[in-house]
Formats: structure tokens, sequence, C-alpha cells
């Protein structure tokens, strides 16, 4: 808030008459009161011998002045009723989780297996599995909690399958270009140590 008497300066100190605030240059201390100009000339026209009676009692440090009536406001719209709580579940007791669907867990044990099987076509043969399983797991209509476990397994499903399937291609193109350019492997065992 700034002086009325100076509106470049903020406002530092409060009468005690009129409850505006002044700068420090404008505000008079007298009997350790603050007072503005206006107030403080007032304040000396009245009798001197009255001027202990007539100085209100200090309020005891910490204590709110008292403050102009004013009107009281109007109350408070109610709060809106608080929705109720569903029951607590005993002590100790911990909700099972979800569990996945069968066919979920199916689709991620094949696209494991089928990455760790790298025995001729059956990681291939896995992995085809794992997709197939991993898409009607995410493809069926189940309550949300087992929908929700059952996406992650079968997208680990799914993952493991393709990439099983990608590395067993790889590895077949790789070994006929191999043997293509070392035919000396094609050769039997036998005559290689006689």
């Amino acid at each position: 808030m700034k002086c009325p008497n100076h509106p470049d300066r903020e406002g530092e100190f409060m009468c005690v008459e009129c409850a505006r605030m002044f700068c420090a240059e404008c505000i008079h201390d007298r009997a350790g009161r603050p007072f503005c100009p206006e107030c403080l000339a007032k304040a000396q026209q009245e009798p001197t011998g009255g001027e202990e009676a007539k100085q209100p009692a200090e309020p005891p440090s910490g204590a709110v002045p008292p403050s102009e009536p004013h009107e009281p406001s109007p109350p408070a719209p109610p709060a809106p009723p608080v929705p109720p709580r569903p029951p607590m579940p005993a002590p100790g007791y911990t909700p099972a989780a979800a569990r996945p669907s069968g066919i979920a867990i199916a689709s991620m044990v094949c696209g494991i297996l089928s990455l760790v099987c790298c025995c001729g076509g059956l990681n291939l043969v896995l992995g085809v599995v794992a997709i197939v399983l991993g898409a009607a797991a995410l493809g069926s209509s189940q309550p949300g909690p087992v929908r929700a476990a059952s996406r992650a397994y079968a997208i680990v499903g799914i993952a493991t399958g393709a990439a099983a399937i990608v590395l067993g291609v790889l590895a077949i193109v790789g070994w006929f270009a191999f043997s293509e350019m070392f035919p000396r492997f094609h050769q039997p065992w036998r005559g290689r140590f006689i």
C-alpha cells in the first residue's frame, strides 16, 4: 500500500487512529504510538490533562487489535457429500492380484522356448505358435484386471516368437550361404582323416 502523502513510496507504518499506511518520513511517534500528521494534529489539540485517560490501553504483546465492526459474511455453502468408502480388508490380508489367462502364459512360454531351441525348424514352429497364441490372448474379451495382466504376457510371447522366427530365418540363410562359400564342409568326414 502506498503512502498517501508520497505515492512513490511504500507505506511501512500504520497510524493507530485512522489505520492508514504511511512512509517513515510521514509517521510521527507520540508516547510510543505511531500517528499520521493529521491524527497527530488532532491529538495535540486535545487538552493535555486528559491525554493519559483518553489513550486506550495497550493490547498485550501478540494480541490482535480489535477491528472495526463489519457486516457478517454470508454462511459458506454446505460441503458436497462424501461418497462412502469401500470396506477395508482385514489386517494382514493382501488381495490377490489378477492372474493372466492360460493362453497368454502359453504364448510367453512358447516364445521363450523358441528363442532357446535352435534345433532345425523347432524354433520356427514355436515362434509361430507363440505369435498366434499371443494374438488370441490380446483379442480375448476378459474382465479388466485379467485382461491387463494377460496383455503383458501376450506381448512378451509375440515379441520373443517374432525374434525367434527372424533369427531362425537368418540362421537358415546363413547356413546355405556359408555352405556355398565353403563347399569343403559338404564333403564326408571319412575322407578327411584317411
